[in-house]
């Protein structure tokens, strides 16, 4: 249907239900505003709750209430510490995926977003920051926590939507007032939060002749970089952050010369993309013992008891390769643990 047809049958609705002329064109102007954005046209609260397939009893409770549609968790991370997750219920699930699928997704983002898009791979994120004399590595803290909900109603707001749906909608996305870290519409909506940020910092670093990405809430600089500038660009960062509400992490800042292992997202950078060597040297090690004794010995003698540990470790294997295609050592690894899956299947 295009724009003319839509219009023509929503003339004739209104028409039947004898609606003003003036509230028409206003619904009118206000539609065809979305439409030409490529968004989806929802007039108020009643008329998502239509298109979502809920009704609009239960859209209410969860923009008022939306603590009773999640479930806590925590998770551990590397450095011994926790890391929240806040997951929706099936319910609300649902409806986030309607909401990034149907609206978010169609919003370009940033091309320095590396994160969350469809097409692009990690290695989009590593390879702008190989062979590099200076990597910087900045992290933001509590990322999604400290993008607010009054934000997020904004980015529903500029795309079109009435301010009313535009709380409805962000109600609907967020927690405690915040993008809670487990929800499927945070990470996209993350990425257009970040669109000046990401325009502002870029335009600064390539007057300077440097590479930029950001990765999620990981900022990555790299290029020719003298002392002089580091604490330069760093303090341009701090305060470009927070503009916007968001603070740097400087405990996990790290400012890598060639001398130093640089790595980025994972990956070894200093000359070409590569992996790090203790993950290949466990690797190895693993891989050994399972061609010499056989999967099931290693398992029993080493106490694995993981269901999935094949799988997992060919996931760090087809990690290497890539980084390194042509790395023989690993692809022969890649077809021993291919026949062992094989027969695992049986």
């Amino acid at each position: 249907m295009n724009w003319t047809d839509y219009k023509k049958q929503f003339e004739l609705k209104c028409d039947l239900k004898k609606i003003p002329q003036v509230q028409v064109d206003v619904w009118i102007t206000y539609a065809r505003c979305l439409w030409e954005k490529s968004f989806p046209i929802i007039f108020d609260k009643a008329h998502l709750s239509k298109l979502l397939g809920y009704e609009c009893s239960l859209l209410d409770k969860i923009i008022h209430r939306p603590g009773k549609f999640y479930r806590s968790f925590s998770i551990s991370k590397r450095n011994g510490e926790f890391r929240e997750l806040n997951a929706p219920y099936p319910t609300l699930n649902e409806i986030q995926k309607w909401i990034l699928v149907n609206i978010l997704e169609k919003k370009k983002v940033s091309p320095y977003a590396k994160a969350y898009i469809k097409r692009k791979k990690i290695l989009d994120n590593i390879r702008f920051h190989t062979n590099h004399e200076v990597v910087i590595k900045l992290d933001v803290d509590d990322f999604f926590g400290s993008i607010h909900k009054s934000a997020i109603i904004k980015i529903f707001n500029s795309m079109g939507y009435s301010r009313q749906l535009s709380f409805d909608l962000a109600s609907l996305c967020c927690l405690k007032k915040s993008l809670p870290q487990g929800a499927p519409t945070s990470p996209c909506l993350s990425n257009i939060f970040c669109e000046q940020i990401d325009a502002r910092l870029s335009k600064y670093l390539k007057k300077l002749n440097l590479c930029y990405t950001r990765y999620s809430d990981d900022i990555t600089i790299s290029g020719n970089i003298s002392d002089v500038q580091i604490p330069q660009i760093m303090s341009f960062c701090k305060y470009l952050l927070s503009d916007y509400g968001l603070n740097l992490n400087e405990k996990k800042t790290k400012v890598l010369r060639q001398h130093q292992k640089q790595y980025v997202t994972g990956a070894v950078v200093n000359k070409k993309m590569s992996a790090d060597i203790k993950l290949k040297k466990d690797l190895r090690q693993q891989m050994y013992y399972i061609q010499k004794y056989g999967l099931n010995s290693h398992m029993v003698y080493k106490r694995i008891d993981q269901q999935n540990y094949v799988y997992h470790l060919m996931g760090k294997i087809q990690w290497v390769l890539a980084l390194e295609k042509s790395n023989q050592e690993f692809l022969r690894y890649k077809e021993h643990l291919t026949e062992i899956l094989k027969n695992l299947k049986f």
